[in-house]
């Protein structure tokens, strides 16, 4: 805290101006500030509170799906994952996808971030827990030992996903988070404080590949049909090309939502 303060000191005699500067209001009840490049804690709010996060979820989905890459060797780019119907018709955010688009890894991970794309999240999580089934390993008894609150269901592979996404946050010193769901939508197992979500965020933004998609404003999708797979777009009017835009955070029910926030 003193070299805070000692910071605080040398901006002022800089700049006297500041001393004039109204304190920016925090309206949430949960919040945390961390300095990215020191990975510090540096104030808060209740921030070691534990409360449902909703989509603030999607940014360990991210960072596990990155970490899996770098782990496996893996391109975003070269992966092709087809939309499920689960997948398509999961309620809140979405991208839009349908069922029997095939779209990369790496055009998912936009649809994900940017509309906040429940569908794209669990498309990907159940790609990435099948992925983790096979190079694991796993057996009956894993089956049986791997368990998740809502997505317990063997055949979505997800749960597979969410064990490795607590993992991450063990390995992160998330000590007070469980993550139950690859996009937060209403599960009241998915918990974390605002001190942990920090953390994660400060840890991802390190990443190349997290900045670039989080820092992106438009995005262009061209989705492919299975038997069009890498070959060419979609040729018709009613497969046109979709936009997916960071300002496009829709409820499902026509209403804008705004951003989440690390609160």
């Amino acid at each position: 805290m003193q070299s805070i303060d000692q910071e605080v000191r040398r901006r002022i005699q800089s700049n006297p101006r500041l001393l004039y500067q109204t304190t920016p209001k925090v309206s949430s009840n949960y919040w945390a500030v961390f300095d990215g490049s020191k990975q510090s804690f540096i104030h808060g709010k209740r921030e070691y509170m534990r409360r449902e996060i909703a989509s603030l979820t999607k940014m360990m989905t991210a960072y596990t799906i990155i970490e899996l890459c770098k782990q496996y060797k893996l391109k975003l780019a070269h992966i092709r994952i087809e939309i499920c119907s689960v997948a398509a018709n999961i309620r809140g955010t979405s991208a839009k996808l349908r069922k029997g688009d095939v779209l990369s890894a790496e055009q998912l991970m936009y649809g994900m971030m940017l509309p906040s794309g429940n569908d794209a999240a669990f498309a990907l999580a159940k790609y990435f827990g099948k992925l983790l089934f096979d190079r694991k390993g796993y057996g009956e008894k894993d089956i049986q030992r791997i368990r998740s609150y809502q997505f317990n269901y063997h055949p979505y592979y997800v749960k597979y996903f969410l064990k490795q996404m607590n993992d991450n946050a063990v390995a992160l010193k998330m000590t007070s988070s469980n993550f139950d769901s690859p996009h937060g939508l209403m599960n009241i197992q998915n918990q974390s404080t605002a001190y942990d979500m920090a953390r994660l965020a400060s840890k991802a933004m390190g990443s190349p590949t997290f900045r670039k998609v989080v820092g992106t404003k438009n995005y262009v999708c061209h989705p492919f049909r299975r038997q069009e797979m890498a070959k060419k777009p979609r040729q018709n009017s009613e497969m046109e090309p979709r936009t997916i835009q960071i300002n496009d955070w829709d409820n499902g029910e026509g209403e804008k939502q705004p951003v989440s926030l690390i609160e």
